[in-house]
């Protein structure tokens, strides 16, 4: 891959492409040089299952960045609210099915003693006209084959009742052979899914809280003019390093014309102190660094990388957006963050050139527990402060 921008690289063929990313370099850094190795070997980085908050993270920046490729990858499941006469479940079947058997007359049984027989028989005869009942010394004179008899006569005239169990298929196809017409909320999903299975097809909650989350953003005023701005989503950059000459690349979320970068993040806490820890513990620092240096080193330095930061039940609240802030590292830690990358690049650099890819230590090495945990517990240790 030559250095330069390129628009309209596929995200499959970008991550899966040349070049060492912001996300590779810390890997190297982070975990070990054998395990970017393993990753980058076994297959496209980007086929592995993304965890559900990576999911929403996916999804969210769709919406907000490309939302025509959003409507066209995602989709709102179907809703059971928008069928609201669709039998659903195994019980309002049920109750469909005693309904119809509150007009049916139950199926007599043939077995038993005689005189269990005779009994059915003189209650059965209680609805027949007077002139064709027995009495009971004549139904008793009767042999137990002639009983049965007038019993299975008794039964051709009964629909019998239907039965409350089995499936839902099951009992729905019984209430259709009865000529009962309905819609089974099942058969809708399943037609459903067959039109739009092609999609990520996305739970009520989960849509809700994307469109929630988009409106907080727009309601931002900052983050509303950036996103207005002309400019490109998803463009691929590709650059040397100077020093180790290694091919790097870097793929801005959202790149203004006049050259400010956003970069959109999901998160839990999007506070100034809680966005901070993130910065740190994802090694956003870094990101910021590589940024700047790869789109300076393509000839668009760039006038601003600013973190959009949206909390994950962000929302409008009297028109105000709650749970959203833009934020733009200092220079001190734009500075720590391409110290670090250096260092990583510098070791991903000798690995190539090696084909050496360490991993964790292979030799028994000892092991202290964390400083806060020995200090959390000194009182039970003499000796230890």
């Amino acid at each position: 891959m030559n250095p330069g921008i390129y628009d309209d690289i596929p995200n499959a063929d970008y991550h899966g492409g040349e070049g060492i990313s912001n996300s590779g370099l810390r890997i190297v850094r982070e975990d070990t040089p054998l395990h970017y190795y393993a990753l980058r070997t076994a297959a496209n980085d980007n086929e592995r299952e993304p965890t559900p908050a990576q999911a929403l993270g996916t999804a969210f920046h769709a919406l907000i960045l490309e939302p025509e490729l959003f409507y066209k990858e995602y989709c709102l499941g179907i809703r059971k609210s928008d069928y609201p006469d669709a039998v659903d479940g195994s019980e309002q079947l049920k109750a469909m099915i005693a309904k119809l058997n509150e007009g049916r007359l139950p199926k007599l049984s043939t077995t038993g003693a005689k005189s269990e027989l005779v009994d059915r028989i003189m209650e059965v005869q209680k609805l027949a006209d007077e002139g064709t009942r027995m009495s009971r010394e004549e139904l008793e004179g009767l042999k137990g084959a002639e009983l049965k008899a007038i019993l299975e006569g008794a039964n051709a005239g009964r629909q019998g009742l239907l039965s409350t169990s089995g499936t839902i298929e099951q009992m729905a196809t019984l209430l259709r052979a009865e000529g009962v017409q309905f819609t089974l909320w099942t058969e809708l999903k399943d037609e459903w899914l067959q039109n739009n299975g092609h999609r990520n097809v996305l739970e009520p909650e989960q849509w809700d809280q994307l469109m929630n989350m988009r409106d907080a953003v727009m309601a931002h005023p900052i983050a509303r003019a950036v996103l207005l701005k002309p400019g490109k989503a998803e463009r691929s950059v590709y650059w040397v390093d100077p020093e180790t000459g290694e091919l790097c690349r870097c793929r801005p979320d959202w790149w203004t014309d006049d050259d400010i970068v956003l970069d959109v993040k999901s998160t839990e806490d999007a506070s100034l102190e809680g966005f901070s820890k993130s910065i740190a513990n994802f090694g956003y620092d870094t990101q910021d660094a590589f940024y700047h240096d790869g789109c300076e080193a393509v000839g668009r330095p760039l006038r601003a990388f600013l973190f959009l930061a949206c909390e994950k039940t962000a929302r409008v609240v009297d028109g105000k957006p709650l749970g959203v802030a833009v934020y733009c590292l200092d220079e001190a830690g734009r500075e720590l963050g391409r110290a670090k990358n250096r260092a990583a690049l510098a070791t991903y650099a000798e690995c190539k050139r090696t084909k050496i890819w360490p991993g964790y230590s292979e030799k028994v090495q000892t092991i202290s527990l964390p400083q806060w945990h020995m200090n959390r517990n000194a009182h039970l240790v003499e000796g230890v402060a």
